[in-house]
């Protein structure tokens, strides 16, 4: 190759890299580029963040859940079933077989309820109902006295309809516990279920009581069922409604006469094919 080739071909790739060099340059720090390649790596970059952060609060969600499942099964303590357990055998040795079948026939079904919960974090209202049925049955044992409680449901009102598992159980489980002391002469209890005007499938639910009131039962404290506990249960409670929509609403609050005490409730009823 001669010299005047080479100082040609040379000179060529030189005018060549001037004028790339004029169409583009890599970006600075700090500089926002126009390319097409840019935006879209930068499109890319938004969007992939985007997901990451969703995917961490489904983390987060999950990882609530499943705390508030984990605590919700303090519920069925062993110092819980150890009582109910002894009742059974206490009631069989006493010669009361029907008693203590139909106790533990109770104490089966509450724990159906409570294990299909760690499952499925819903269910019916009827199983609900009947969870708690066979709890205040177990309850009323333990505690040595009758407790009556009356059921008052709205034939709107679809008992197919589903809720958090075990909801009301630790609303029943605080009057029981602090509201029915033995000074109350003829314990009682009511739950009401009602649905909402202009609320299709939303519905309030009220349990009372006729006990001492909050301003007793809040002085007052069981070593069986400490004030903690209560709180606690209080919080999952409002913890579990704000999961089902931001709106549902737990109140405890004073009732009128002949009540002294009442939980209230608000929130919709995932009603099957609505």
């Amino acid at each position: 190759m001669s010299l005047l080739t080479i100082v040609l071909t040379a000179a060529l790739f030189g005018a060549l890299g001037m004028w790339w060099g004029q169409r583009w340059t890599p970006p600075r720090p700090g500089r926002v580029s126009n390319s097409p390649h840019d935006a879209w790596m930068e499109r890319h970059q938004r969007l992939r963040d985007q997901s990451q952060l969703a995917q961490r609060r489904h983390d987060v969600r999950h990882t609530r859940h499943e705390v508030q499942q984990q605590t919700l099964q303090l519920h069925l303590s062993p110092h819980f079933m150890f009582n109910a357990l002894s009742s059974v055998q206490w009631l069989w040795s006493d010669h009361k077989r029907d008693r203590a079948a139909r106790l533990f026939s109770n104490f089966v079904t509450l724990w159906r309820h409570h294990w299909r919960s760690h499952e499925a974090s819903t269910h019916t209202l009827q199983e609900e109902l009947e969870s708690l049925q066979a709890y205040l049955t177990l309850e009323v044992q333990r505690l040595g006295r009758a407790v009556a409680m009356e059921v008052r449901i709205d034939p709107s009102v679809s008992r197919d309809g589903r809720l958090p598992a075990l909801l009301l159980q630790p609303a029943l489980e605080n009057a029981l516990w602090h509201g029915l002391d033995d000074s109350v002469t003829h314990p009682r209890l009511e739950l009401a279920i009602s649905p909402q005007e202009g609320r299709p499938s939303w519905v309030n639910m009220v349990l009372r009581d006729n006990g001492v009131g909050l301003s007793r039962s809040s002085s007052t404290t069981s070593t069986d069922a400490p004030s903690d506990h209560v709180s606690m249960g209080t919080e999952i409670t409002s913890m579990r409604l704000r999961e089902v929509h931001p709106e549902a609403r737990f109140e405890l609050r004073e009732a009128r006469a002949p009540w002294s005490t009442e939980v209230w409730i608000s929130l919709p009823l995932v009603v099957p094919n609505s």
